[in-house]
């Protein structure tokens, strides 16, 4: 079996993207002066092979672990793992940095800090500290930031999916720089991600 190298979760993926792409919308995909979203286009759910025994000490690593990812859960993860890619050749299949072949089977090995979330048991289990957020606002609110105690402009989203034992639970409402939020969509339902250092501030729903 494929084992997961030191902070790497090891993938599997039914396709690269989630519509079809072109030679010309791979190469225009990586070119700083488009308007195309690779995550639009780009497949963000595999399925688990392998994952680290360790996570290593590094300052980027502090606070990721990956005791709760089992092979065989689902996994949803950044664009960046398929999308990481060089096209050398607008004819040829392009080169994925994260992609290794492994007895005749291709696999993507995912860097923890990728990973967002796993689904077991049609469940989704959010990891190290993203969070799942819908209903995404865009006309600013002023807040007042708790650390720095100066109002900021910020954005308003309703909090979807969460790891237990946070201060603020599936239904609040959380308050984000849009500058922090990575969108995304799956079977054409958008959703945002969100770091819990990045959120600036919550408000309980009235259920809560």
């Amino acid at each position: 079996m494929f084992k997961a190298p030191l902070d790497k979760v090891v993938i599997t993926v039914d396709t690269k993207y989630v519509r079809n792409f072109t030679s010309i919308l791979k190469m225009a995909a990586i070119q700083n002066d488009t308007s195309i979203e690779p995550a639009d286009y780009v497949n963000i759910m595999g399925t688990v092979v392998s994952a680290p025994k360790s996570i290593s000490d590094k300052r980027e690593y502090k606070g990721f672990s990956a005791w709760d990812i089992l092979p065989g859960d689902k996994a949803i993860f950044s664009h960046m793992v398929i999308y990481d890619f060089a096209q050398l050749d607008p004819e040829a299949e392009p080169i994925y940095k994260n992609c290794v072949w492994y007895g005749g089977r291709e696999f993507f090995v995912a860097d923890i800090t990728h990973i967002f979330a796993t689904i077991r048991n049609d469940k989704i289990r959010m990891q190290n500290g993203y969070v799942m957020v819908t209903e995404m606002q865009t006309p600013p609110k002023i807040i007042l930031d708790a650390t720095t105690k100066r109002s900021i402009t910020a954005y308003e989203a309703t909090v979807s999916q969460v790891q237990k034992d946070k201060d603020y639970v599936q239904g609040d409402t959380v308050y984000y720089n849009p500058n922090k939020l990575q969108l995304y969509q799956i079977n054409g339902k958008p959703f945002g991600i969100l770091r819990e250092r990045d959120i600036l501030g919550v408000k309980k729903a009235a259920f809560n």
